[in-house]
């Protein structure tokens, strides 16, 4: 949910000025018009001395009074713009207009704290005002503080439940207080059981059943008595169709009892279902097994927004969220659809064409990916990730020669992208132009994500007559590869879904 910000087009309040002018003299009237005139034609700064001339004459007038606030503004006057606004938020404290201008400023200057004051004290006055908690909410994450962020979106999604951007705004800030648990965890002690359980979790929700049993079964080794672990492993079991294992699971889990809910209240709210008391008592946790608690009720509590959110009628909230569920779990042609259906609703959204195609080429749709990219590059053509996209779908194809272009205006807008470097490397390789393709493989082999570039590397290395290089290179790739595949194996053989 990103923050309001304040318009460059100044959209006047002078007409709200007509009943007073009409009773003014013929040159206050013709003040007005001309200063009517050069806002509308965004000359703010020869408008501003006709506007405090005409104040002079109406020192009160409110609208008067947020006209020349916002002509400061955009002038880029702002200390002066912010004593405007304040004077109309002094003679009118829940004048919301002002509020909100005043609060869009300091927040758009990185004054944050005076931006969320003013908000939170209109809020607290004002608590029905949906609009402003939005707001406020918005301006907490741009802190970095989730957990107040929260309890703003909750507050809106009780007050316009049937709106489907409050439930998605709900469910993406539940998903970045993941991450937050796991990250803090991690900072705290990254082998400690709980770190671990939330590491098998988050594989768990992706569907990843293997990797998630193995993660689950190691934060109990670790911690024998960790609790609400075993229904994670029940539900695997019932997934592989082992009822009976399931049964002997959650057995398990009753038999460790009650939890002392002197000691660990966030694990005594969570297992009684307050999980909006298990977010209020985890909200400055640190700890691992209170972060561990945290994350498990925000995960729950974004799964229902989640489905809250594909309970209403369709939207483009709703398809963009279901289109993210696929992606995360490498369903990347039903996420193409949740995209397109999104587009129907939203055909000139630039955000979900530029989802699209990145789903495109995940889905090896290549043709369409090219279609949608090109498009998008007649009104972005420097953005250097659709010149990627636009660059791989080509090469994916075989067509180098097409490709190279694109990796090339990639590496002018953003010249340290090491995929664009990488791509560009083996396009050079593939037209036999081996010797430009050597720098750019060189800068992009510390970010490679697999041993497949040190192939393209030896490959070069050869066809440019350095062949000690060129083995060297291949032993590496070599090496790691054998790595890679006992890395392989051993996983899988740990990962291996086993009975209670």
């Amino acid at each position: 949910m990103a923050l309001v910000h304040l318009s460059l087009v100044l959209v006047t309040a002078l007409l709200a000025l007509s009943p007073w002018t009409a009773a003014q003299p013929a040159n206050l009237e013709q003040s007005t018009r001309h200063a009517r005139q050069l806002l509308d034609q965004g000359k703010f700064a020869e408008a501003l001395p006709l506007l405090l001339d005409l104040r002079k004459a109406a020192p009160d007038n409110t609208s008067l009074g947020m006209t020349i606030a916002q002509t400061y503004a955009n002038t880029g006057d702002f200390q002066n713009a912010i004593l405007e606004y304040e004077a109309v938020r002094r003679r009118l404290p829940n004048f919301k207009p002002a509020v909100v201008s005043l609060a869009t400023l300091y927040l758009n200057r990185a004054q944050g704290r005076e931006g969320i004051a003013l908000l939170a004290e209109y809020a607290s006055r004002n608590p029905n005002d949906a609009d402003v908690r939005s707001l406020l909410a918005s301006a907490y994450q741009a802190q970095g503080d989730l957990s107040r962020a929260n309890e703003q979106l909750v507050e809106v999604s009780r007050l316009q439940p049937k709106e489907p951007q409050i439930w998605f705004a709900l469910h993406q800030n539940y998903q970045a207080i993941l991450r937050e648990c796991i990250t803090l965890a991690e900072q705290a002690d990254p082998e400690s059981a709980p770190m671990v359980a939330m590491a098998g979790l988050e594989r768990f929700r992706v569907q990843q059943d293997e990797s998630a049993f193995y993660l689950l079964r190691e934060a109990q080794r670790r911690d024998p008595r960790l609790r609400a672990l075993h229904p994670d492993i029940a539900a695997i079991y019932t997934n592989r169709n082992q009822p009976a294992w399931a049964q002997q699971e959650l057995a398990k889990e009753e038999s460790l009892g009650k939890p002392d809910c002197q000691q660990d209240p966030a694990a005594c709210a969570y297992l009684a279902n307050n999980l909006p008391d298990v977010m209020a008592a985890t909200r400055f946790a640190r700890l691992p097994q209170d972060l561990y608690w945290r994350y498990r009720a925000a995960l729950r509590l974004g799964q229902d927004a989640y489905t809250r959110l594909q309970e209403l009628p369709p939207s483009v909230q709703s398809h963009g969220a279901r289109a993210e569920w696929h992606r995360q779990r490498n369903r990347h042609a039903e996420a193409v659809k949740a995209w397109r259906d999104a587009l129907a609703l939203a055909p000139a959204n630039l955000g979900l064409r530029k989802e699209l195609v990145v789903s495109l080429l995940q889905s090896r749709d290549l043709v369409a990916c090219a279609r949608e990219a090109d498009a998008l590059l007649r009104d972005a053509p420097t953005d250097p990730e659709l010149l990627l996209i636009r660059g791989d779908a080509a090469l994916n194809q075989q067509k180098a020669a097409e490709a190279l272009p694109y990796f090339q205006r990639a590496l002018q807008a953003e010249p340290e992208m090491a995929p664009a470097q990488a791509s560009l490397g083996r396009a050079l390789l593939q037209l036999s132009r081996a010797a430009e393709a050597i720098p750019y493989l060189e800068k992009a082999l510390p970010f490679a994500p697999d041993p497949s570039i040190l192939y393209q590397l030896s490959q070069a290395y050869q066809q440019v007559g350095q062949a000690n290089k060129a083995a060297e290179t291949l032993a590496r790739y070599q090496q790691l590869t054998r790595k890679d595949q006992q890395d392989r194996t051993a996983i899988e053989s740990r990962f291996q879904i086993t009975p209670p």
